[in-house]
Order: structure tokens, then C-alpha cells, then sequence
């Protein structure tokens, strides 16, 4: 071979091995950066799922010192909406916009939860009416029911958060057991 063939194949090695390497190395850190990225969005998510199931727990209980005649409807109502305002992190909407574009795979437990919401949404119907027409709400008949639907509710929001937690875990770089 001439030496002059030897540097331009030499020259050529070095550049596909440096292209090669380029390419890698930038693979690799978009991937990382990929995986970052959902990271962040899988804890935004459980943040928000978290802040949105309390302030609906908090409200669901609202309801007993009503049922327990401790307060009106019109001041349980009062309340609610001294302590409402803005959901922390977003809330639902976060949590709907996040699964729907980033984990799709967890709509079925959102979904879950949600419904569980509408269950007690439509006691609190039925107990309105019964309000609006005797001006109180049996005890024995509703207590028991919003207790029920409260736990129904609370399991399917821990179902959720389990869910999350599971989808994160691959991405935390961590070899964590499950458990």
C-alpha cells in the first residue's frame, strides 16, 4: 500500500469510528434524558393524584356532621368552599392530561377512581333530596353508606398511587424489591 492510501484509509477509520462513537454517545444520553423526563412526569403524577384524593376525601367526610346533625347543609356547604380553591399540583386536570399523554397504561385505575367518585357524587344526590325535603338525613340509613363509599373511593385512589409507584420504579435507576 502507498502511504497515501494508508492516511486516507486511516483518516476514513477515524472518522467512522469517531461518527460511531458520536452517535452512541448521543443515543445514550437520549435515552437517559428520555427516561429523566418521565421520571419527572410519573412524580408529578403521583403528586397530583395524591393532593386530588385528599381534597376530595376531605370533602366526602364534610358530609358526616350533616348526617350526625351537628351542622346544616347550607354550612357543610360553607365550609367546603372556605377550605376549596385550587388542588396542589394541579389535580385532576394534571391527572388527566398526564396519563393521557404520557401512561395510558393507568387509565383503567384513573378511570377507577373517578368512578368511584361519581358513586358517591350520586349519594350525595339522593341525600340532597332527602335534606331538601325533611330538613335532616337519617343516621342509620347514611353514615354507614358514606363510610362505605369513602373507603371505596380510598381504595381505588391507593390503587392508582400503586400503579404509578409500579410504572415508576423501572425508571428510578434503583433495584428496588416490590412490596
Amino acid at each position: 500500500m502507498t502511504p497515501l492510501l494508508n492516511i486516507i484509509l486511516g483518516g476514513f477509520l477515524a472518522f467512522c469510528g469517531g461518527a460511531a462513537v458520536a452517535y452512541l454517545t448521543f443515543r445514550l444520553n437520549r435515552d437517559r434524558s428520555q427516561i429523566e423526563h418521565l421520571r419527572l412526569k410519573l412524580e408529578e403524577l403521583y403528586l397530583a393524584t395524591d393532593a386530588f384524593e385528599k381534597k376530595v376525601s376531605e370533602n366526602m367526610i364534610g358530609y358526616l356532621p350533616v348526617v350526625d346533625g351537628k351542622i346544616t347543609w347550607n354550612q357543610m356547604l360553607d365550609i367546603q368552599i372556605e377550605k376549596g380553591g385550587e388542588v396542589a399540583f394541579g389535580g385532576r386536570g394534571t391527572m388527566e392530561m398526564l396519563i393521557s399523554i404520557y401512561f395510558p397504561e393507568l387509565l383503567d385505575p384513573f378511570d377507577g377512581m373517578i368512578g368511584k367518585l361519581g358513586n358517591f357524587n350520586s349519594l350525595v344526590s339522593l341525600m340532597k333530596a332527602e335534606y331538601t325535603e325533611t330538613g335532616t338525613l337519617s343516621r342509620d340509613v347514611w353514615n354507614s353508606k358514606i363510610t362505605f363509599n369513602i373507603a371505596e373511593y380510598s381504595d381505588a385512589a391507593i390503587a392508582l398511587r400503586k400503579s404509578i409507584i409500579e410504572s415508576a420504579r423501572p425508571l428510578s435507576g434503583l433495584n428496588i424489591e416490590k412490596g
